[in-house]
């Protein structure tokens, strides 16, 4: 597995570039799960708006910004889910193709 990352996003008119390391996948896991099954989930369409915001809050903090979670929660849906998704989406892609290849090997 590769993860595909950096990912790069767009918050209030700012590009952040995220570069996610060992520490803040755990933190990711240790919040909302394990990410190839949040992976799963996501490309289900199965996600809740708090974890749409839990995420992106994440990502900002790991880009070194700090906001407030329901204010990121208002602009969020103010702005609309599509583009937080779709960075969301690129960041759980690697682990998506990662439970497809352990799933595909189980069934070898």
């Amino acid at each position: 597995m590769t993860c595909s990352v950096p990912v790069n996003f767009r918050h209030k008119g700012k590009l952040y570039r995220l570069a996610p390391d060992a520490r803040f996948v755990c933190a990711v896991e240790d919040e909302l799960g394990a990410l190839p099954l949040l992976a799963r989930r996501f490309g289900r369409g199965e996600w809740r708006v708090s974890e749409v915001m839990t995420l992106m809050q994440m990502f900002l903090q790991q880009c070194g910004e700090t906001v407030d979670f329901f204010t990121l929660g208002d602009v969020i849906l103010h702005d609309g889910l599509d583009a937080p998704l779709s960075v969301i989406g690129r960041f759980l892609s690697a682990f998506a193709s990662a439970d497809n290849d352990a799933r595909q090997g189980q069934s070898a």
